[in-house]
């Protein structure tokens, strides 16, 4: 897309359910770090085993953990934003790509959106495909007309 056909959006962050959830799975991740740290110091395996295992482990499980933790805020924050100010609008589906990762298919959509009070850009979001999702179609949206921050999803 070049610059004159218009601006680029970004899809509001969506971590598949809801922020409980997603908080709840960090804090069980968590707490998982610090039971394998703790599991580390009373086992009778050699030192050198736990500081392998510890080193390997925890920090990971501590980075996943955070970045649930992260991701859920940042969801909360774009639904809040577009429950305050987001604006109907309409995108249709411009380009298309279903691939698979070896578990589910997963679709590309290009969407072009635009609405009464919201002016057109392109935005790039990635989902389960669902049957109403194909080329040519037509999907609800709400936009933030301020940044175009957008979501399918029904606010």
């Amino acid at each position: 897309m070049t610059a004159d056909e218009g601006m680029t959006g970004r899809a509001a962050t969506f971590t598949g359910g809801g922020v409980v959830a997603a908080r709840c799975a960090a804090i069980g991740v968590g707490v998982s770090a610090a039971g394998v740290l703790a599991g580390l110091m009373v086992s009778g395996i050699a030192w050198w085993e736990r500081g392998l295992v510890g080193i390997l482990c925890v920090p990971l499980l501590a980075a996943a953990s955070l970045s649930l933790w992260s991701d859920a805020g940042e969801q909360q924050a774009d639904f809040a934003r577009l429950r305050a100010s987001g604006l109907p609008a309409v995108a249709e589906v411009v380009a298309m790509t279903v691939t698979n990762d070896g578990e589910s298919d997963w679709a590309t959509m290009t969407l072009r959106i635009s609405g009464p009070d919201v002016p057109m850009f392109e935005g790039c979001v990635r989902c389960h495909p669902e049957p109403m999702m194909r080329l040519g179609a037509r999907l609800d949206a709400v936009v933030d007309p301020a940044d175009n921050l957008f979501t399918l999803r029904p606010v």
